[in-house]
């Protein structure tokens, strides 16, 4: 059994139009009243990093199962939930398949499977947050137009675990946020591809680079 170190937690970068997005922390936001529309709930945003479960062994997985992208509970500004059309939702699970596919099936490393095996892990994904980004602008002399850009651009939040397919049982996660440009609450995501589309590709490679390491650990 190899032995993995138990927890790595690795923060990344994104390079904008004019500045650098840093690491989106999780705030928390309550209302008291209450609407015909979605509810705001507490808003909590996971830290971008790469966790691994001690003793995992990543050497003898062959195959993977894969899930369609999870987009029922994406939270938006303040917590509150955004209703994705199914456009939209189309939209980004092409970008995550098509980044997925590229990253771990098309050199022929992993296969795709449609049942569970002692062999075979489940990738389960699912997108957490779409909303303006959150910056620190505290005693920066950017501050004014720091605001501004936070205010009309969005960023995106994705989460993808790495799960033994016959227990269930995690064996990694990776969450990444990046910039995904001016924010579409038309839905038209189509005029943000190239940013979106860089959001996907830069997670689901660094996802595969860890995932070499740790198999390359092995006795």
């Amino acid at each position: 059994m190899k032995k993995v170190q138990a927890k790595q937690v690795i923060f990344f970068r994104f390079f904008c139009a004019l500045f650098t997005l840093l690491a989106v922390s999780g705030c928390s936001t309550s209302s008291g009243g209450k609407s015909s529309a979605a509810l705001p709930v507490a808003e909590v945003v996971s830290e971008d990093g790469f966790f691994v479960v001690p003793g995992a062994d990543f050497a003898r997985y062959q195959g993977v199962i894969l899930p369609e992208l999870q987009l029922d509970a994406v939270s938006g500004a303040g917590g509150v939930l955004r209703a994705l059309s199914d456009d939209e939702k189309f939209f980004f699970r092409e970008h995550y398949l098509s980044a997925l596919i590229h990253h771990f099936i098309a050199d022929g490393s992993y296969a795709t499977s449609l049942d569970a095996g002692r062999e075979v892990m489940t990738v389960r994904a699912a997108i957490e947050r779409i909303a303006p980004v959150q910056l620190d602008v505290t005693g920066n002399a950017h501050a004014r137009a720091l605001e501004r850009y936070q205010n009309e651009v969005n960023s995106l939040t994705l989460k993808i675990e790495l799960v033994d397919s016959l227990s269930n049982v995690l064996l990694a996660r990776l969450v990444m946020t990046g910039s995904i440009g001016i924010s579409r609450e038309d839905g038209n995501w189509m005029a943000n591809n190239p940013q979106i589309a860089a959001v996907f590709d830069q997670s689901l490679a660094t996802l595969r680079i860890q995932l070499n390491a740790l198999v390359l650990q092995s006795p």
